[in-house]
């Protein structure tokens, strides 16, 4: 016996539902398959240095290891108020904001609605003759409409969106670390111009007081005037070296106030002296199979090889037909109060489907697109990984050379101390010339120089290392990677 009864709207909605959801359990294009890490256990087996320890991971906070409390705030201040920094962190909300509003295609979208016109009509319209009429027409309903995922198109769009967020905050890592390297590294080259600065003074003092003693034995006849020339030609080369020196200081001190987020006539001019700075006692490495799981822009490279794969599968999924389930229903009257009169009640449920015929080759052309796309991002990731890897082996040429030639000009240093212990003894006792006492004392301070530019060197080095390993990352950087 056939029911009478009318359709629930409800029921069959829930059904096509149901049904579209169990047709749609798969999702058209590629799946997004991790790269392999590479298998070298080396960057460059000749000129990795002995004192760098191997470890799973570059520390977290890795300036610290300079032991300097002035270098930790600097990079603290850097880290919240630099504007480049600012401008990655708010590309990052933009980014998962753009994710949440990307995953509100899961959902039915609900609309309501209400009208109130007045309308004149005419049977014209429907091929009769007559007059029309004028009357007022109050409609209320809601409409449900829910976008079916039968190829998975929707989920590779938001898939898409989540690399994206992926991506920015691995670039906001990236910023991050590049800013800790810039203020770490220009602070060691601040307190090593000022140092520079002082001893070329107290040089320039020394060798001022030589050339008055040697003018005054020219004067006297003692000595020709070539051996003053000689003098005041040192003392002016000494001299010509201080306007560099305090340019290069006043530089960096310029490029800190700017790496913190302060215009450089308002920046605190109490920054780190050298004396402040110290050498990390351990040097940390990371195989190169870990070292592509850290570093941020290698994982930026990596998501957005994960984002351009899933777009692939937006475009195949585009070839397919398009399916939209829709529900509308409310009620029409021609009176106010008669609003929701059983009479004026109206529904429609139902699905509608969409087959891509022609686009004149459109659709194909986007998924080839999007497949050169893919290609080019999985170039770029490789490249990336190139580029961290020569430059990883680079910092590690320049500390194992650099060390040396520290070591080297330390030897040097200490040389001259004890010759100018020596010089002091005889010149306490009045063997020892005041000129050559003061060529003892100028001779130590340029190799204070020396040694000051060689663990200048050494401090850059360091730096550099724990950058090149993707030191500062944080631990959302880090289950994302995982």
């Amino acid at each position: 016996m056939w029911s009478t009864s009318a359709p629930n709207p409800t029921r069959s909605l829930s059904c096509s539902l149901a049904l579209t959801t169990l047709l749609g359990a798969c999702a058209a294009g590629p799946d997004f398959v991790r790269p392999q890490p590479p298998t070298a256990t080396h960057y460059d087996p000749n000129t990795e240095p002995a004192q760098v320890e191997l470890v799973d991971s570059a520390p977290q906070d890795w300036w610290r290891s300079f032991q300097s409390d002035a270098v930790d705030h600097l990079v603290d201040e850097a880290l919240h108020h630099n504007p480049s920094v600012a401008v990655t962190e708010a590309t990052l909300r933009e980014s998962e904001a753009e994710r949440r509003a990307g995953a509100g295609i899961f959902y039915p979208s609900v609309a309501l609605g209400a009208g109130a016109q007045r309308q004149l009509s005419t049977p014209q319209k429907l091929g009769l003759g007559g007059t029309g009429s004028i009357f007022n027409l109050y409609t209320l309903g809601a409409t449900v409409a829910y976008n079916v995922d039968l190829f998975g198109a929707n989920r590779r769009t938001v898939e898409v969106l989540g690399a994206g967020v992926d991506e920015a905050r691995y670039r906001r890592d990236t910023a991050r670390l590049a800013l800790a390297g810039n203020v770490v590294g220009t602070v060691v080259a601040h307190a090593a111009y000022e140092e520079q600065i002082t001893i070329t003074e107290r040089m320039a003092a020394d060798e001022q007081q030589q050339l008055a003693l040697v003018t005054a034995q020219v004067d006297a006849g003692v000595l020709a005037e070539s051996a003053a020339l000689a003098t005041r030609n040192q003392l002016d080369i000494t001299r010509a070296a201080l306007p560099l020196l305090k340019a290069k200081e006043a530089a960096s001190r310029h490029l800190l106030a700017t790496l913190i987020g302060q215009a450089p006539a308002e920046a605190n001019s109490e920054w780190p002296c050298w004396a402040d700075l110290h050498l990390p006692t351990h040097l940390p490495l990371t195989l190169p199979s870990t070292l592509v799981r850290q570093r941020p822009d290698i994982l930026a490279a990596e998501a957005a090889l994960h984002g351009a794969t899933a777009n692939i599968g937006v475009a195949a999924a585009n070839l397919f037909p398009s399916v939209t389930l829709g529900a509308t229903g409310g009620w029409v009257s021609s009176k106010a109060n008669k609003l929701g009169a059983a009479n004026g009640r109206y529904w429609s449920v139902g699905p509608s489907i969409e087959f891509p015929l022609f686009a004149g080759g459109a659709d194909l052309a986007r998924r080839d697109s999007a497949i050169a796309a893919r290609d080019a991002a999985l170039a770029n990731y490789r490249q990336t990984i190139l580029a961290v890897f020569d430059q990883v082996a680079d910092v590690l040429s320049d500390v194992q050379y650099n060390t040396e030639a520290a070591a080297a000009r330390t030897d040097a240093l200490h040389a001259n101390e004890q010759n100018l212990a020596l010089s002091e003894a005889t010149h306490a006792a009045g063997t020892l010339s005041e000129y050559d006492y003061l060529t003892t004392r100028i001779a130590l301070d340029g190799a204070r120089l020396a040694a000051i530019d060689a663990d200048a060197q050494r401090l850059q080095d360091a730096v550099a290392l724990y950058a090149a390993l993707g030191g500062g990352w944080d631990d959302k950087s880090q289950e994302a990677a995982q």
